[in-house]
């Protein structure tokens, strides 16, 4: 369990593509450094990855009573991880790669949807059909005064979680193989 009277910011998901390319977590810890009225937490693999980031921490100040990288969890913990945070992170470098600009399908943004949390989201093209400025606090991608704005925006004016759990009823595995069969067939 996390020990902190701070409200808590959490990224949980890989901290890298397939290709190992990071995913902006990075930014997140900056953010974090420049703003220490927030308890980080990071839940996420590779391990290599999350020593680098614990690294990184360290190297800009950050403590065990600013910051947690918990490194890769089992599946089954992955709720708990949500639930701990107050409001959930997806960053995003400042990337021409595929990944950020058209491949990507965070599945982390239905987890933080259907569970209520307060979402700061990197604007990136591949969430546009997910999110809206309804949803989630929306902040340009790699940029980590524009992450840490959207996470004080988040904390200071919360969004109506029950808009993030209609879209996450419009998203069902069905209700997407019902649009990719429509698609197709067209």
């Amino acid at each position: 369990p996390l020990i902190t009277n701070k409200p808590v910011v959490g990224y949980v998901g890989s901290l890298t593509t397939m290709d190992r390319i990071g995913k902006g977590v990075d930014l997140l810890i900056m953010a974090a450094a420049k703003h220490k009225n927030f308890f980080t937490f990071i839940v996420g693999g590779p391990e290599s990855e999350a020593q680098r980031y614990r690294n990184l921490a360290e190297s800009l100040g950050l403590t065990k009573d600013d910051i947690r990288i918990e490194g890769p969890v089992p599946a089954s913990k992955v709720p708990s991880a949500i639930a701990a945070c107050d409001v959930c992170v997806y960053p995003a470098p400042n990337s021409n790669h595929p990944f950020f600009r058209r491949d990507t399908s965070p599945l982390k943004l239905f987890e933080y949807l259907a569970s209520g949390k307060q979402i700061v989201c990197a604007d990136i093209l591949p969430v546009w059909d997910i999110l809206s400025k309804d949803t989630a606090h929306m902040v340009l991608p790699g940029n980590s005064d524009a992450l840490a704005s959207g996470i004080q925006e988040a904390l200071q004016h919360p969004l109506d979680p029950k808009k993030g759990k209609a879209v996450v009823s419009n998203h069902t595995w069905k209700k997407r193989m019902e649009r990719i069969t429509r698609s197709v067939s067209q």
